[in-house]
């Protein structure tokens, strides 16, 4: 009778590690799946700093070309510029202006105005960024 009393001990035993493993288990998925949530909300607000830079950077250059063609004498057709080969804490942009009715139907997308203006801004320009932020405008008059 000892040698059975002493057998159900050790499966006891053996349950109880298994059940420590399991839990143990259910705890770190849990873990591991709070983690990736935190992560991902504080890169998500990390972008929104750079989405602002990206948004005010495309208005700038927006206001820029708009100046320039009304009051500035006119801009050409297909006149752009492009800062974001230059490291700029303001953030940089690409700008480009369609005055001829078959690009602004190709570029803009519209048959009734004549002048279309596309503006990108972005965050963290240089020659090579590592990780890059886009906001643009669209413009039609």
């Amino acid at each position: 009778m000892k040698k059975k009393f002493h057998t159900d001990v050790k499966k006891k035993q053996g349950v109880t590690l298994l059940l420590v493993v399991v839990i143990a288990s259910a705890i770190l998925a849990i873990s591991t799946g709070i983690f990736n949530i935190v992560i991902g909300e504080l890169l998500i607000s990390g972008e929104i700093a750079d989405s602002f830079v990206a948004f005010y950077a495309a208005d700038k250059a927006l206001d820029k070309f708009l100046y320039l063609d009304r009051v500035g004498g006119g801009l050409a057709n297909g006149a752009t510029e492009d800062t974001t080969g230059v490291e700029s804490p303001a953030g940089c942009y690409v700008i480009t202006i369609y005055k001829t009715l078959p690009v602004v139907l190709a570029q803009c997308g519209s048959n009734s105005n004549n002048v279309c203006v596309k503006s990108t801004g972005q965050f963290r320009c240089g020659p090579s960024p590592a990780h890059i932020v886009k906001r643009g405008f669209t413009v039609m008059y």
